[in-house]
């Protein structure tokens, strides 16, 4: 339980620090106004303004004759980073680059002329620059079972957690994989799949795979136990 409480409060911290970001990447903003966008108690802004200062993302400045805070360029480099996927298809639209989108259409109707309440909660979405030929990388049926797989796994785990579904509860989800057609090609070229497969195998254990939150990245990322290479048994 304490280990679950250290994990779950350093990624509390880290989004509170996020909200402060995000509240002031328009123009500064006083400690009232900050109190008035985040709604966090003056204990808790107050604490994490001082973390960002120490950390150099933010910075006090006077605005509007009041005194106020305002990003730094590093606290603007860590904003970017909040929404790197944003960025990424922002810079892809700006080249002239191309965007698909598909899933499953629209439910079979059986013989008895009854449509069923058959439901699809994915669609997939791809951009991509002009130069690069996709669907010679990446197959069609690839996108679909991209998809098939990661549904199968949220009901499994449903199932095995036994989760409490809400009907009253929206919202979405986006996961986003960027690929560096450069970084295919120095892949390719060097052999480096293999590569980092047989290393993988040496060391037991490396940080090869992570995940970390973009504001904090002093706390330790979680590192993914996966062995790269290994074909799904």
């Amino acid at each position: 339980m304490v280990q679950y409480t250290a994990r779950q409060q350093k990624y509390d911290e880290g989004k509170h620090q996020e909200d402060i970001l995000l509240a002031l990447e328009k123009s500064p903003k006083t400690f009232k106004e900050l109190e008035n966008a985040v709604l966090f108690s003056h204990t808790t802004l107050s604490k994490h303004l001082k973390l960002l200062r120490k950390n150099g993302l933010i910075t006090k400045t006077i605005h509007n004759e009041n005194e106020a805070y305002k990003l730094t360029e590093k606290g603007e480099s860590a904003y970017n980073e909040i929404f790197l996927l944003q960025n990424i298809l922002t810079e892809i639209k700006e080249r002239g680059g191309k965007y698909l989108s598909g899933g499953v259409p629209m439910a079979p109707v059986p013989k008895s002329g009854k449509p069923e309440p058959l439901f699809w909660p994915s669609t997939v979405h791809v951009a991509v620059d002009q130069s690069i030929d996709l669907f010679q990388l990446i197959s069609k049926e690839y996108l679909i079972r991209i998809q098939n797989e990661l549904i199968r796994h949220i009901l499994e785990n449903i199932q095995n957690k036994k989760l409490d579904l809400r009907d009253d509860k929206t919202g979405s989800i986006i996961l986003g994989i960027s690929l560096n057609y450069d970084e295919i090609v120095k892949m390719v070229k060097n052999d480096s799949y293999e590569k980092w497969g047989k290393l993988w195998k040496k060391e037991k254990a490396i940080d090869a795979i992570w995940i970390q939150d973009s504001v904090t990245p002093h706390t330790r990322p979680y590192i993914l136990k996966y062995h790269i290479g290994d074909k799904k048994k």
